[in-house]
């Protein structure tokens, strides 16, 4: 058998095509009219969904594979997120997909889940890439029908299967769990920044939002400014002392500008500042996008003026700091868990680790 891969002790190797077989019964009187594609991000999709419109045609779609839940298709098409072409499995619907994938489905008695993560994994990768003939598309993989089927793939025994399948389903929902976090979370994100940052034309922090672009300070502990003594004022949340908390050695602004008090009791103070500085992280900085636009004074006195209005509506002024701080925690966690998971697939997918079953 060509393409030979290692297994441990008490795995099989099998062709493909000893597993699967091809699926290749056509769409004959355009009884399904429902058009799928196969993504390398998104999986079995209506082919609408993807490109916004359907590609295929009511005149075209006979001659297309019917492919049904649970069968797997190939896309030879590679991308960074399947340098082969991605394999799926559908579980979308019933539909038809083009002639230009290979479909095909489970024959014998194995764990389906186990197989749909192995032809996402690297192992598949690298076998189909080795067999592969690219011609003069370099977007594709050209691999026969023979070639296809020909190819070896691991078959641990069932009971292993199965735990392997288990194992790493859990990252797989954790990872996906971590996914409807930060897309909450940036809907929560962007709603605050419309409603406080953004807000519709008549409020005067619109305005604000297209004249300056507006960040925050770093965090400056006591300590630091103890340890670090100097003649550059940190301005914190504070509004005693024109706001300073303490002076170090060092700046992080040299300019002129705006910044206001986020947090806490004194939140909504504005204050215009000008020379070298540093600003806590509870303090907000608007830096002007064109300066001849901007009086920095009249601004200042204008926003003192309706601020803390605006402090009463918004109720918790850290909201919004917290909202991004757990956006940056959960991509380091999805981050985490995805390397996590790549890690256990090599290992477990070639047994290289063992699973007690």
């Amino acid at each position: 058998m060509a393409n030979k891969i290692d297994i441990p002790d008490g795995w099989e190797v099998k062709k493909l095509g000893e597993v699967f077989k091809k699926i290749n019964i056509k769409n004959k009187d355009k009884l399904i009219t429902q058009v799928l594609t196969n993504s390398a991000q998104y999986g079995v999709i209506a082919q609408e969904e993807f490109f916004d419109k359907s590609i295929a045609t009511k005149e075209n779609i006979n001659n297309y594979y019917i492919l049904s839940i649970d069968d797997f298709i190939y896309n030879p098409r590679i991308s960074k997120f399947a340098p082969a072409g991605p394999i799926s499995r559908n579980k979308y619907s019933i539909g038809c997909v083009s002639p230009l994938y290979t479909v095909f489905k489970m024959i014998v008695n194995y764990n389906i889940n186990f197989y749909e993560l192995y032809f996402k994994s690297n192992i598949w990768n690298k076998q189909a890439y080795n067999i592969a003939n690219f011609g003069a598309r370099f977007d594709r993989m050209n691999i026969t029908d023979n070639d296809f089927f020909n190819m070896p793939i691991s078959v641990p025994p069932l009971a292993e299967q199965e735990k392997i399948a288990e194992i790493l389903s859990l990252w797989d929902k954790a990872i996906e769990q971590t996914k409807e976090l930060i897309a909450y979370k940036e809907k929560q994100k962007k709603g605050l920044m419309q409603k406080y940052i953004y807000p519709t034309k008549n409020k005067v922090s619109y305005r604000i939002g297209k004249l300056f672009n507006l960040s925050r300070g770093r965090v400056i502990s006591k300590q630091e400014i103890e340890e670090n003594q100097g003649i550059y004022p940190v301005y914190s949340s504070q509004t005693s002392n024109n706001g300073i908390l303490g002076f170090i050695n060092t700046y992080d602004y040299d300019d002129e500008l705006i910044t206001w008090t986020t947090d806490g009791a004194n939140a909504g103070k504005v204050f215009a500042r000008k020379g070298k500085f540093n600003c806590t992280n509870v303090c907000g900085i608007a830096i002007p996008k064109n300066r001849d636009l901007c009086n920095l004074l009249y601004v200042t006195s204008f926003l003192n003026n309706i601020t803390k209005k605006y402090v009463s509506y918004v109720g918790n002024p850290k909201l919004m700091n917290n909202v991004f701080e757990e956006i940056e925690l959960l991509n380091k966690q999805l981050d985490l868990y995805t390397e996590q998971k790549k890690g256990l697939m090599q290992n477990l997918l070639t047994g290289k680790v063992r699973v007690t079953v």
